[in-house]
């Protein structure tokens, strides 16, 4: 590599503050993305299909960067309307990152990322689509790229009409596990839906967790979510009923064999989220 090059790349990285990218992106929180993507493929493998390389590859690569291409959407808009203004990102489970509204990356920067993030995600979809040459797919990768964009971005801002709880328990659940088990076996089963309930209720109480110590910037910015609608003292209801509820999926796929006895280990992660209402 030549001196030219890495002087380039320093000078890119200076300008686009690359090294903070990790913070704007929150991917602290990609395991809500990947582990329904995981647990839908090891559901397609123990039923017998054929995990490919060529197709495992690309379309975890495709939801990671359609996840971090989420969240900096997320923060670019909630800044934009208002709702993000007043938190300072301190906390790892509310308030977004924080990075503009700290000038540690400007609006500019953050645009930037998105869209990098959200191209790779649609070539890691075209991948995926080639590969099972599936037009069903081709549907519900378009569909699913708009709506990590409007969750927050003006025209729908679905986040602010109240349907946001909505789609994340859809988007981070429903649509990775199911579509998981749905690349490699071109299938789609109550089974499959069964399994992705667990991860969806757990991610679903991650939002109302999120929303709750927001309530008040949301309100003032127009935000309109479901912990708005019940108020926040309510919100720490629905987050233990919707916790409860991840608890009860996971007993039940195990108990009536759709995931193995061995499974009952991850029950660790619905009961560590009970302490944190405690």
């Amino acid at each position: 590599m030549s001196y030219s090059t890495v002087e380039s790349m320093g000078a890119l990285s200076n300008i686009l503050h690359i090294k903070y990218l990790p913070r704007a992106a929150r991917i602290h929180f990609l395991p809500a993305s990947i582990l329904p993507f995981a647990l839908g493929t090891a559901f397609a493998a123990r039923a017998g299909y054929d995990i490919r390389l060529s197709k495992l590859i690309p379309a975890s690569v495709g939801i990671a960067s359609a996840h971090l291409s989420g969240n900096l959407f997320n923060d670019l808009f909630d800044y934009k309307s208002g709702a993000d203004g007043v938190s300072t990102g301190k906390s790892p489970f509310f308030g977004g990152s924080g990075v503009i509204q700290g000038n540690v990356m400007s609006v500019f920067e953050v645009s930037v990322f998105a869209l990098i993030f959200l191209t790779i995600a649609l070539i890691c979809g075209l991948a995926v689509i080639l590969t099972t040459e599936s037009k069903f797919l081709s549907g519900v990768i378009a569909a699913a790229a708009i709506l990590t964009v409007e969750y927050t971005a003006p025209p729908l801002r679905l986040a602010y009409r109240r349907m946001g709880e909505i789609l994340i328990f859809m988007l981070f659940g429903i649509l990775p596990a199911m579509g998981g088990f749905y690349i490699f076996s071109q299938r789609i089963t109550l089974h499959s839906f069964q399994l992705a309930l667990p991860l969806s209720f757990l991610i679903f109480s991650v939002i109302i967790c999120n929303e709750i110590p927001d309530s008040s910037a949301d309100a003032a910015a127009g935000k309109k979510n479901l912990v708005s609608l019940i108020k926040a003292k309510n919100g720490f209801i629905l987050y233990g009923v919707s916790v409860l509820a991840s608890l009860l999926a996971f007993t039940h796929l195990i108990s009536n064999g759709v995931m193995p006895n061995a499974a009952a280990a991850v029950l660790y992660i619905p009961a560590l989220a009970v302490t944190i209402m405690l």
